[in-house]
């Protein structure tokens, strides 16, 4: 028997042909008149196109998606401008090739992102990328000093500067003074200098 591509049986509405299962939908259910049924819609394809294919009850199971069938005289429908083939009572199937090798590849290929994700969450970060780090917060951290250097020269005046460092001056020597004698070193609090220069900088008029 002559077989067809799918999409010549499909626009012909009738015709045998041979196709492989790309995917399988739900398995659905019901009752009609009295009697149950069950079926699946798979999607059957060659290289011209592919179409759903509706298989009933026992039929069910004699398909595998990655399998490849000869499907026999069966039952071209149409609804609301979809075509589907369907296996009736009058339809043969014969499975001429099975997928075993492929499943199993496409099982390892799922479970390899899986793995790999997590060998990268444990791999430490390298030396360059630590230096580059380091250098990104120097960069910062000067372009900040720069700013608030801008900053106190827009909102101070040259004579207000000069007053601000000796008066800087005189702190960091009362500080280092206060600090030896109370825990025996000689480096100034930088927190409790800074208290004081804001206190400085509202004592000569700063505008915040």
């Amino acid at each position: 028997m002559p077989f067809l591509k799918i999409s010549e049986a499909r626009d012909a509405m009738k015709g045998s042909f041979v196709g492989t299962i790309r995917s399988a939908g739900d398995l659905k259910s019901g009752t009609k008149d009295g009697r149950d049924w069950t079926k699946k819609v798979f999607i059957i394809e060659d290289d011209s196109t592919a179409v759903d294919m509706v298989a009933w009850g026992d039929d069910i199971s004699k398909f595998k998606v990655g399998n490849r069938y000869e499907i026999v005289n069966p039952l071209w429908k149409e609804y609301n401008g979809d075509i589907t083939v369907n296996i009736s009572r009058y339809c043969q199937v014969k499975l001429i090739g099975t997928s075993g090798t492929q499943s199993t590849m496409e099982a390892s290929t799922q479970s390899a992102p899986t793995q790999t994700n997590t060998t990268q969450s444990t791999v430490p970060p390298s030396d360059e990328y630590l230096q580059n780090r380091q250098k990104e917060i120097l960069e910062k951290e000067a372009a900040r000093n720069k700013q608030i250097e801008e900053k106190t020269k827009s909102v101070f005046t040259a004579e207000q500067l000069v007053d601000i460092d000796s008066e800087l001056d005189k702190l960091i020597v009362l500080e280092s003074i206060v600090t030896k004698k109370l825990t025996g070193e000689t480096l100034p609090n930088p927190a409790k200098v800074g208290m004081l220069m804001k206190f400085l900088y509202d004592k000569l008029g700063a505008k915040q």
